[in-house]
């Protein structure tokens, strides 16, 4: 991830919807899209899930169960502080 350029973003987006992040090749750079009528704490947990699918790479796996599984264990252990750094 050298000099990764990441776009922030918020807009009212559906309920069910807390964040979005995706790729743009042509444009080198990653965008999140985080949903605006989230609370400030919701909308930091939302940022922070979407940014761990670009730290992890997310983009070139498959298994979707599996990545999402793995991300909301770390933001909880993460948020309620129990986590070491080599969880990282």
């Amino acid at each position: 991830m050298d000099k990764t350029l990441i776009q922030v973003f918020k807009e009212a987006l559906p309920e069910t919807v807390r964040g979005i992040s995706a790729f743009d090749e042509s444009k080198e750079r990653f965008y999140i899209l985080i949903n605006s009528t989230l609370s400030d704490e919701e909308q930091r947990n939302a940022f922070l899930h979407e940014a761990l699918h670009i730290w992890n790479d997310d983009f070139q796996r498959k298994n979707v169960q599996e990545i999402e599984a793995f991300t909301h264990d770390f933001i909880t252990r993460f948020t309620a502080g129990d986590f070491t750094s080599s969880d990282v």
